[in-house]
């Protein structure tokens, strides 16, 4: 579980890869970028 954020973040804990493009408010500086692409792959079990 994750909660609310303004913060552009990309980090692991253990096997879990949590990822926030978050852009935020105008001049809020969070780290945004606004070309970044997150592409998602299914697994199969």
């Amino acid at each position: 579980m994750h909660g609310h954020t303004h913060h552009a973040v990309d980090y692991s804990i253990g096997a879990v890869r949590i990822l926030s493009n978050a852009f935020g408010y105008p001049r809020e500086g969070t780290g945004v970028q606004l070309d970044q692409v997150i592409e998602l792959e299914e697994k199969n079990s």
